[in-house]
């Protein structure tokens, strides 16, 4: 086997170039998309106007909760712009909050405290009135249960009872020592995994995996050019059989492979924040094995490069469209459960060891062995 591995990389330094690119390219392109979506998320941000006619700790706070959005870009001005910009098209829409709005609020109001100024281009006005709405009323709430509690105190005839503003700063600051307002969304049937300081639109590693899985099939077309006839003539004076060598630079490529993985997982820690899961590395390398596996088996049924690399974009289409990376698939695995079977990438992306399509590699490959040579 060391000879054959010797043979190999000897090999791989004729074709450096090429193994190089087709080796970084998963994580050349996985880091270009990413940069590109979060800039693109970056840019889409809806402009939205803020009037204060106030100069309250209300009123800014309310200010400070919509710049918290991901999706909003607040920008801070006069009534006189907010119409000229919102007419303009310069921005979505413009909300004025009007003189009055913390004491309004404190005697449990909350009609007309807000105005706005939109356009028939204010695609972005309902979810955003309909989120300062909610900032409305949970300071409407907390302004009651202030109330409330000074009502208890002056029933029990407590002394040094604090005051409405005072009670309302504690609440905030129990709700941010507490992270009692923390909410952590996902869709139906994904798991709430912890441990990325960052969420991204797509996720890198699903990414990745799409483009792992295309850059093996393509390294994997040394299987056509070493099932040549002559070279295969040759192994009548070689102690070991053609499918032994083969067999042998199927193990190296896993090897060899599995370290560009393990390279590529260091560089998103730190190009994307990827904290480790304790079980990472045996993830990658089975998914790894599953993938190296299925692009050898392909290969072997092969003999034209233009044919299989054809199949291959095929595949790799297909695989990219079942396993849900961009377009969600929930309702089709709910009509067809067994889809994730078919899906390389189903364990991979689920952070699991094992995969059925295990069983069908293994047997295919065990069958090939036991096949008599030509």
């Amino acid at each position: 086997m060391i000879q054959v591995w010797k043979t190999r990389l000897m090999q791989l330094k004729k074709r450096w170039l090429t193994i190089a690119f087709w080796t970084l390219f998963p994580f050349l392109l996985t880091w270009i998309i990413i940069e590109t979506t979060e800039v693109i998320q970056d840019e889409s941000k809806i402009p939205v106007g803020i009037v204060l006619k106030e100069n309250t700790e209300m009123a800014h706070q309310l200010k400070e909760d919509l710049q918290s959005s991901t999706f909003v870009e607040v920008m801070d001005i006069t009534e006189a712009e907010a119409k000229r910009m919102v007419a303009t098209h310069e921005i979505d829409s413009a909300f004025i909050i009007e003189k009055g709005y913390e004491d309004a609020i404190l005697n449990g109001e909350r009609n007309r405290l807000i105005s706005s100024y939109t356009s028939n281009f204010s695609f972005g006005y309902v979810p955003i009135r309909e989120m300062i709405g909610s900032f409305v009323q949970e300071d409407s709430g907390k302004a009651k249960a202030a109330q409330t509690i000074l009502q208890l105190g002056e029933y029990l005839n407590t002394n040094n009872l604090p005051t409405t503003s005072e009670i309302i700063q504690k609440i905030q600051e129990v709700e941010i020592s507490e992270n009692l307002v923390y909410t952590s969304f996902q869709f139906q049937g994904e798991d709430d995994r912890e441990g990325n300081t960052q969420n991204y639109l797509i996720k890198p590693w699903q990414i990745w995996g799409i483009f792992s899985l295309l850059s093996t099939l393509l390294i994997f077309d040394w299987v056509i050019r070493d099932r040549d006839t002559s070279m295969q003539s040759r192994f009548a004076f070689i102690r070991y059989s053609f499918k032994q060598y083969m067999l042998s630079n199927l193990l190296f490529y896993i090897c060899f492979l599995y370290i560009i993985d393990i390279l590529t997982a260091i560089g998103f820690y730190y190009l994307f924040q990827d904290q480790w899961q304790w079980n990472l590395p045996f993830v990658l390398l089975s998914y790894r094995v599953l993938i190296t596996l299925i692009a050898f088996l392909i290969a072997i049924c092969f003999q034209k490069y233009l044919i299989y690399y054809s199949f291959a974009f095929s595949f790799v289409l297909v695989v990219f469209l079942i396993s849900g990376t961009i377009i969600p698939i929930e309702g089709l695995t709910q009509i067809i459960p067994w889809i994730d079977t078919l899906n390389p990438m189903y364990a991979f992306s689920e952070q699991e060891l094992w995969h059925p399509l295990f069983i069908l590699a293994a047997i295919t490959l065990v069958f090939w062995y036991m096949k008599g040579e030509k």
